[in-house]
């Protein structure tokens, strides 16, 4: 709750990612042709192959854009990585082995299981040392981050002016300007068709096609077939007790906070505010859930009243991990230090789960051991049924209880089910043994435990619209934008008379008082152009496009507003986690700046 990798916990991805968006805005430091010719780019010291994009890329089609995010991605590492290792950061080899050991899909009967271990190496095309290197990085760049940027606080002057801002309310009305009543007013010259047509040809070109119907085979779904014996429960239960079940704590708390930077004075202060607090509290221990409301600073917790749940041992910063768990259930400890302030803690409870409580956990852990051991057996099997029946799906799909699905149209490139939209299995779809001969595909691992295998239905070739079938498609298109052009000329001609104060005796619809989070379900950029016109002079009118036409938008009133606490609750968590962010693509951007970053097009290039 209060570790930063706790509280943080939605955010921790986003950080560790902001160091590419960083590379980004700063730039490479320059572009050349490396001298190996597997390399697609080398930082610093370190070369990036092919082979390292390509497990950034994973089962995603290798196009321009996607090849550019997975390099941005892995350069980001390698500086992050390397970074983390300049300051002296480092991962044991206890450490990564306790990790390793410690996943519970890699574990049978309760211990860690090197047989386990090979097949999801195996699954993977990873060697150990491979695995095992990438698991170091990611390690690292956790450390990094949770090293170096800071908690988010945001003061409190800073959380009014916020507010104010998103309380503002203003009453609205509009009026739509309707394109479809544009079209009727445009006249398109004779050949506008036809050179458009000339000029566009590619758009009217239709990519070779195939409709398939597929099976997917689940390791996950596969497993709720899994019996557990209840005396395999009970036995693992027995083995891992002293885990299972651990003392846990109902803890409340008040959270005081201190800047990391504050000096001696202003550490005292905070301390003394919590003395005086902790004796009101000593006093009427009944009220501390409200004046935990009035004066926490913990924003997860406040509203709360301070309640923190069940917590167990070593799930707080050490300081407040020790109290909690050294107090007796009705007492309040305080005020305990840790690295974001001054906390005072109150004991609500103390437990320890039963066998009944964790038989559930239980249960789906052994489920899921034994799913990773006997799934390879299955996936065989599946394969069999698709080579002996090669004409049809059934076979495979009545074996294991498996819907047939059927596709719209894919392309050699692209298909719209997220399932099918993979390298592997387009490619598999347009080879000769499945389009031409019309055999079941091999069963196509789709990662994560998941197999698939498909069948085509039907075909079609590529092929190029002529002129007369695209026609009206193109009269279509072309009218459409030319009364667009109309519409808004009339729209902004209109906005310009009105804001002018000319007489206005049109009929408006009223959308009632919005504000920024309250906006009546306006899209974002026309609550940005509402709220951006001066309100000095009313009414005041804006005009915005809008899927429909152009819509003229009157403010009528304009008023300060107040946040309910829970909102206020709200907006101090989205600012924390805005600044949090901020400071962290402050920080990479600093360290990608100072990195030498070479591309080599060439290399990158052929990875299409």
């Amino acid at each position: 709750m209060f570790a930063f990798a706790e509280k943080y916990n939605t955010v921790l991805k986003v950080l560790l990612g902001l160091i590419a968006l960083s590379f980004v805005v700063v730039g490479v430091e320059s572009y050349s042709d490396a001298d190996s010719p597997n390399d697609v780019a080398r930082v610093g010291g370190e070369h990036i192959t092919r082979q390292d994009l390509a497990r950034y890329l994973g089962d995603k089609l290798p196009s321009p854009a996607l090849r550019d995010q997975a390099l941005e991605a892995a350069i980001a590492e390698r500086i992050r990585v390397a970074h983390a290792r300049d300051i002296g950061m480092a991962v044991s080899d206890a450490e990564l082995a306790a990790r390793i050991a410690g996943e519970a899909s890699l574990q049978e009967n309760g211990k860690f299981s090197p047989k386990l271990y090979e097949r999801f190496l195996q699954a993977q095309s990873m060697s150990s040392s491979q695995l095992e290197t990438r698991l170091r990085q990611d390690l690292l760049s956790q450390q990094l981050v949770v090293g170096t940027v800071g908690s988010g606080f945001m003061p409190q002057f800073n959380l009014d002016r916020y507010a104010a801002l998103f309380g503002e309310e203003r009453a609205v009305s509009q009026q739509l300007l309707a394109v479809e009543d544009y079209k009727s007013r445009v006249a398109l010259p004779a050949d506008a068709a036809r050179k458009y047509y000339d000029g566009h040809v590619g758009e009217f070109a239709t990519p070779e096609q195939a409709r398939l119907e597929y099976v997917i085979l689940s390791q996950q779904e596969q497993s709720k077939k899994i019996p557990i014996a209840d005396a395999d429960i009970q036995k693992f239960y027995e083995q891992n007790k002293t885990q299972l079940s651990a003392e846990q704590r109902k803890v409340r708390h008040i959270l005081l906070s201190v800047d990391a930077k504050a000096g001696a004075a202003d550490k005292a202060k905070v301390k003394a505010q919590a003395d005086d607090l902790l004796k009101r509290l000593q006093q009427t221990p009944e009220k501390f859930a409200d004046l935990a409301r009035q004066y926490s600073q913990d924003p997860g917790s406040a509203m709360q009243g301070g309640d923190l749940g069940y917590v167990g041992r070593g799930m707080m910063v050490p300081a407040f991990d020790s109290a909690a768990f050294s107090m007796k259930k009705g007492e309040l400890r305080g005020p305990v230090e840790t690295q974001y302030g001054f906390h005072i803690l109150a004991l609500d409870d103390v437990k320890v789960q039963s066998f009944e409580e964790v038989k559930p956990q239980i249960e789906s852990q052994l489920r899921s051991q034994k799913a990773v051991a006997s799934f390879q057996g299955i996936v065989d099997k599946f394969s069999d049924l698709l080579y002996q029946q090669a004409g049809t799906l059934q076979a495979a799909a009545k074996e294991f209880g498996l819907g047939v699905q059927q596709s719209d149209w894919v392309s050699r490139n692209k298909a719209a089910d997220a399932v099918l939209n993979n390298p592997k299995v387009l490619e598999a779809v347009f080879s000769d043994d499945v389009l031409k001969k019309k055999h079941n595909s091999e069963a196509i691992d789709l990662g994560n435990g998941n197999m698939v295998a498909v069948r085509v239905l039907d075909h079609r070739p590529g092929s190029t619209m002529s002129f007369e079938q695209a026609q009206s498609q193109i009269v279509a298109k072309l009218t459409l934008e030319e009364a667009k052009k109309l519409m808004q000329k009339d729209g902004q001609a209109k906005v310009a008379e009105l804001n002018a104060a000319k007489l206005d005796s049109s009929t408006w619809k009223d959308l009632g008082r919005i504000s920024r989070l309250n906006a009546a379900n306006l899209p974002h950029d026309t609550v940005r152009a509402l709220f951006k016109v001066s309100t000095a002079k009313l009414p005041a009118y804006v005009g915005v496009d809008s899927a429909e036409g152009y819509v003229v938008y009157k403010i009528t009133d304009a008023s300060a507003g107040t946040l309910s606490a829970d909102k206020m609750v709200q907006l101090q968590q989205t600012l924390e986690r805005i600044r949090l962010e901020t400071e962290a693509k402050a920080y990479f951007g600093q360290l990608a700046a100072r990195q030498s970053v070479e591309i080599n097009k060439k290399n990158l290039s052929q990875m299409q």
